[in-house]
């Protein structure tokens, strides 16, 4: 054990996702600090079973870690970038085999003790919409929000910027950030005060998007499961490029309301993070079959070739209209991966329609001529919105998805 309560902060985090699941562990980093040391949780280890070991934590030089902006004057963008990425190797573990991101220095900037990192959709929901900072601002006047920007030094320079400009105007840090397309960020001194940080954000936004609604939520269609099972092994075949791929297939009331046509599935055009883009890349492929199975072939064969024109990889996830999502991965295990993050998705589209909807980057990002046929009739300077049966749904499926 390399601090003396980390194993506490697991235990209290552990019960708290057992009792919120919707949490989303699975994309939650957690970092502690001791002495000269930040000791981050490994990106292939899930809180839900990290354990207070060596082999569950990453650790970093923190003087290390600070001297990264030292990097004097560069005339170029890229030269800077090039120059803060090789301080940031200097603080390194040998051999760690990770890819230097903000997120390290962010943990770092901290001044207290824990610093946990969460993407669950109800965070995401404010940090990927159009209305996130007016939002944060106006829910919490003691948190920073970091606007998001085009590399690493400038993200970085910007996070930092914003809390020194915290630190002189107030005398401290605040606990609290909000990294544009990036979640939130939670510091505190004990489990305690940590979990209580997290329960009292998650009920304040979670207050914007509660209806009084007392109906049940059902599904938009029935999916049919044997069209389903078909079009499957063809969804597999063609993404078994290096080895047999294994496909997931799911459908829920959701999942549902973005599958009934193009134009629902919209706000889903693009990964909505960059931490969601190794799981679910760029763009799902949105397929619209038929009525009758017999052109399935040929309709999924065609998709994925002008996927892999434009992207020149294929899909991780092939969503078909009314019918449900096929989550492809290396193994059974990534599949479901890929759709717990898909879907995780799915909610953070849902729930930033309560905040102006969400917002992307530049129209041409978009998946421009990936689904058959598209049809953005409510994108508009950068921002999706969601369509009004979705806005009104979505308290209703937070409980069951």
């Amino acid at each position: 054990m390399m601090i003396a309560d980390l194993n506490e902060v697991l235990k209290e985090l552990g019960r708290l996702f057992k009792n919120m699941p919707q949490l989303f562990p699975e994309e939650s980093s957690l970092s502690c600090k001791a002495e000269n040391y930040l000791y981050l949780l490994r990106p292939d280890c899930s809180l839900s079973c990290a354990s207070a070991d060596e082999k569950d934590f990453l650790a970093f030089d923190r003087p290390a870690l600070s001297k990264t902006w030292n990097i004097g004057y560069y005339e170029t963008e890229d030269a800077r970038e090039k120059k803060l990425l090789e301080n940031l190797r200097t603080a390194f573990p040998v051999n760690s085999g990770i890819i230097p991101n903000i997120e390290i220095l962010l943990h770092n900037l901290f001044y207290k003790k824990y610093v946990l990192h969460m993407q669950a959709a109800v965070f995401s929901a404010l940090s990927c919409s159009a209305e996130g900072e007016d939002t944060v601002r106006r829910l919490f006047p003691r948190a920073a929000w970091i606007p998001s920007r085009n590399g690493l030094y400038q993200l970085a320079q910007a996070a930092k910027n914003s809390m020194d400009a915290f630190l002189n105007e107030g005398g401290c840090f605040p606990s609290l950030i909000f990294v544009e397309s990036h979640g939130a960020f939670f510091a505190a001194d004990s489990a305690d005060e940590l979990i209580r940080l997290i329960g009292d954000t998650y009920h304040r936004i979670n207050s914007e998007i509660t209806s009084d609604g007392n109906g049940q939520a059902t599904s938009r269609f029935a999916p049919d499961r044997e069209r389903a099972a078909k079009a499957a092994p063809v969804i597999r075949m063609l993404s078994s490029e290096d080895s047999i791929a294994s496909v997931a297939f799911k459908e829920s009331p959701l999942l549902s309301e973005f599958l009934f046509s193009s134009d629902t599935f919209s706000p889903l055009l693009r990964c909505f993070s960059p931490e969601f883009y190794p799981f679910i890349k760029e763009a799902p492929l949105f397929i619209s079959l038929g009525d009758t199975p017999d052109s399935d072939f040929e309709r999924i064969s065609r998709a994925f070739r002008k996927y892999q024109a434009i992207y020149g990889e294929t899909p991780a996830v092939v969503a078909v209209e009314r019918m449900g999502i096929f989550a492809c991965g290396s193994t059974i295990a990534e599949a479901e991966r890929r759709a717990r993050y898909f879907t995780e998705s799915c909610k953070t589209a849902l729930y930033a329609g309560h905040f102006g909807g969400c917002r992307l980057l530049t129209q041409e990002q978009l998946c421009d001529g990936i689904c058959e046929p598209v049809t953005l009739s409510r994108l508009e300077n950068g921002i999706i919105t969601l369509s009004p049966r979705q806005e009104a749904l979505g308290p209703l499926l937070q409980s069951i998805v």
